[in-house]
């Protein structure tokens, strides 16, 4: 049987390419365009706002503004209830 030789540094040629940059761009752009429709649909979201940055490699969708954490996932008010969150990045990504 043969030995398969990898490149060092394969994997990193590959992420830094320009094919891979415009799908990973394309994808990120998708899940913003539908996490910005997501929080749209709730009348109080405040100040809050989905934005779109870019890593070396990595595109990010996030979700900005005071307590998004807790917008998100949801938090317990003070009496112990449970508020479920919003899921705008999760449904977006789904």
């Amino acid at each position: 049987m043969e030995k398969i030789r990898l490149f060092r540094g394969l994997e990193r040629t590959v992420s830094h390419s320009d094919d891979v940059e415009g799908i990973l761009g394309d994808f990120a752009f998708e899940i913003l365009g539908r996490a910005r429709a997501n929080l749209a649909r709730h009348h109080k979201h405040g100040t809050h706002k989905i934005t779109q940055d870019k890593g070396r490699v990595d595109h990010f969708v996030n979700l900005e503004g005071p307590a998004a954490l807790a917008v998100e996932n949801g938090w317990h008010k003070r009496d112990g209830t449970f508020v479920r969150g919003l899921n705008i990045l999760k449904g977006a990504i789904l």
